[in-house]
């Protein structure tokens, strides 16, 4: 696997009822991965992941017994899920459904607006937003990330960043874009914000099981730092001053 994290080892007994499905919409850089893993933690709704991105679905397409997807690594992993139906992409989530359901019959998945609208959207009971008041910070901290492919503190920058005004430009522009497709698609979510989460983790995730209609008297601990240091503040004032 090329997320350990896939692997049979981190399944979730298999629940026997009626699932249910919450997404968690979102934009690059807002911490959604955190806000992920701690509800995941809780053991109360599943094991919410980005399962529709190009290494999920390498990674899962391994495990139904696809030969030629263990082949997709490095940069070709990017071409994980090129030319699949609708119909395939279905089999790939029940499939995950099935292993990453939590005891409550919770199952949760993490998507980016341009997975929604590359398959066509997503059915779910719930639907939780994660946005960055700070949209500059963000823009810096994704066009850093597309430059290095860095996008969790356990990897290492595989090139060094180098400031592009217009790069961070154009993620700002898709940042505003994509926050304004989801308002406009889901206007009764539950909004939570990236600097919420990063003061209070665990009063965020319980907002989350609050509407969920479920409980942890577990608290949930960081397992992602930020990553944001003096490059990305030197950045963003840079980009504010021309």
């Amino acid at each position: 696997m090329l997320d350990p994290r896939n692997g049979p080892d981190w399944d979730l007994p298999r629940f026997h009822g009626a699932r249910r499905r919450y997404l968690v919409a979102s934009t690059p850089r807002t911490g959604s991965t955190l806000l992920c893993r701690a509800l995941w933690d809780t053991c109360r709704v599943g094991a919410p992941k980005e399962y529709c991105n190009p290494m999920q679905l390498r990674d899962w397409a391994v495990r139904a017994g696809s030969r030629s997807h263990r082949l997709l690594t490095g940069p070709l992993v990017g071409l994980a899920g090129r030319g699949w139906s609708r119909g395939r992409l279905q089999r790939h989530l029940d499939l995950v459904e099935g292993l990453r359901t939590g005891p409550t019959g919770w199952f949760g998945m993490k998507v980016h607006r341009h997975h929604f609208e590359r398959w066509g959207g997503f059915e779910a009971d719930v639907v939780v937003r994660i946005v960055r008041d700070d949209r500059l910070a963000q823009a810096v901290s994704w066009a850093r990330a597309r430059q290095t492919n860095r996008w969790a503190d356990f990897q290492t920058e595989q090139v060094r960043p180098r400031y592009s005004r217009r790069l961070i430009q154009r993620c700002l522009e898709a940042i505003e874009a994509d926050e304004g497709a989801w308002a406009r698609q889901f206007p009764q979510a539950e909004v939570l914000t990236y600097e919420g989460l990063v003061s209070d983790l665990n009063g965020t995730v319980g907002r989350v099981l609050t509407r969920l209609g479920e409980h942890s008297s577990v608290p949930v601990q960081a397992t992602l730092t930020v990553q944001a240091d003096a490059l990305n503040q030197e950045w963003a004032e840079r980009f504010r001053t021309g």
